[in-house]
């Protein structure tokens, strides 16, 4: 009858458009779980196929586990895929091609990804990072748009809930940790002269003052140190893993963002300072009734000024007591005063130094550092004035210091 084919037409068509329905939703799904909504295209290359000791740091299990994760990659000439990494992860994320371990973030991998192509690959501590892919992703494409001379910048991301790795470009020369102090172990490195400290004292000074004034959102390091500063071929500074606490899982009385100034509020100071070095954190880290801003990192700074002049460890250790660095040079000074700021600027430099350092810089750099390190925060001096104290100090006298480093 007429009805019986009318009811089996609209009984096919419903069951036609759950069909259709479900085939859409299952495309979409796909879309997502290949493309993370990126808007861009950055998502490229095939999944990566991890085992899971490497995950995990178990060395027993011995499955593989296949991440859903791809690679992202900012800015131009950053084009990455996964298949590119020369060996698979196992050459990837192995012992014989780790170039850094310690901190807060994880241990960092020398990774060759074909055509003669080198880069660093940090794998994050998982157990500290937020936990949303959305999150990550977004505090990550931020801190893949600052670009400055002196920053080390973020290339791409690789994001799995097992594993998050950071990609950067690789820095052959090393970094100011092995420079100044030379590798356990390892070959001794010959001293840096002055202009090549000095060099790095300002272009890490510019790096700071365009995270904390120019770049937006203002980006505080909260771990500055020597193992962070990377060189290039005429030790011009790269300030590596800026940002990075930015990644780190916010406790559930801190959720809200940074604001305008950069400002993290009381209970983020408690957050951040478990990813600050012994001897670089700035005293209110380790006070939870105080605001944390960018002055935590001028103090982390003063403390790498203090240091490059001296060549001393930001602390050392002895037998009966621990020395630290800030309150020796604040010391000597003191003592010093009275006309004989001369005589305390000698007793501090480095010894590799002596008669092959001007004078006229050597005391004011000193003092920045000093003054860099105070203890109250609203004492210290921005970075963006920092960069204008070092173009005063600067002396055209010493032979290969030139007015190009500003």
């Amino acid at each position: 009858s007429v009805s019986a084919m009318v009811a089996i037409c609209a009984a096919l068509s419903i069951v036609l458009g759950v069909v259709v329905i479900a085939l859409l939703n299952v495309s979409a799904r796909r879309r997502r779980g290949v493309g993370g909504g990126s808007a861009d295209g950055l998502f490229q290359g095939k999944e990566l196929e991890l085992e899971s000791s490497v995950v995990s740091g178990s060395s027993t299990k011995s499955s593989k586990l296949a991440a859903t994760g791809k690679m992202v990659t900012f800015g131009p000439g950053s084009s990455l895929r996964t298949e590119d990494f020369v060996g698979g992860a196992d050459a990837l994320l192995s012992k014989a091609t780790e170039i850094g371990r310690g901190g807060a973030f994880g241990t960092t991998y020398r990774a060759s990804v074909g055509e003669g192509r080198v880069v660093a690959v940090k794998k994050l501590s998982t157990a500290s990072v937020v936990e949303s892919r959305d999150e990550f992703d977004r505090e990550a494409r931020v801190l893949g748009k600052a670009r400055h001379p002196n920053l080390m910048p973020l290339k791409g991301y690789y994001w799995t809930p097992q594993l998050q790795l950071l990609v950067t470009d690789y820095a052959p020369h090393g970094s100011l940790e092995a420079r100044l102090h030379g590798k356990d172990g390892g070959a001794a490195f010959p001293a840096l002269t002055w202009a090549e400290r000095f060099r790095v004292v300002a272009g890490t000074a510019r790096g700071l003052a365009y995270l904390h004034q120019s770049f937006r959102p203002p980006v505080i390091h909260y771990n500055l140190k020597p193992s962070n500063i990377l060189l290039d071929s005429r030790c011009n500074p790269l300030i590596a893993d800026f940002g990075l606490a930015r990644l780190l899982r916010k406790p559930k009385q801190q959720q809200q963002q940074p604001d305008g100034n950069g400002d993290v509020g009381a209970m983020g100071s408690c957050r951040f300072m478990q990813s600050a070095a012994m001897g670089y954190a700035a005293p209110e880290l380790a006070c939870s009734s105080l605001r944390v801003n960018e002055k935590c990192d001028v103090y982390g700074f003063g403390v790498l000024v203090l240091e490059l002049v001296t060549g001393r460890r930001a602390v050392e250790y002895g037998e009966d007591d621990v020395a630290v660095l800030t309150d020796q040079v604040r010391v000597a000074l003191e003592q010093g005063g009275g006309g004989d700021d001369d005589a305390a600027a000698e007793r501090l430099v480095d010894p590799a130094l002596r008669g092959e350092f001007p004078e006229e810089e050597a005391l004011p750099v000193l003092k920045l550092g000093v003054v860099c390190t105070s203890q109250i925060p609203s004492n210290r001096p921005s970075m963006a004035e920092v960069v204008q104290i070092l173009q005063v100090i600067r002396a055209p006298s010493l032979p290969g210091c030139t007015a190009q480093l500003f």
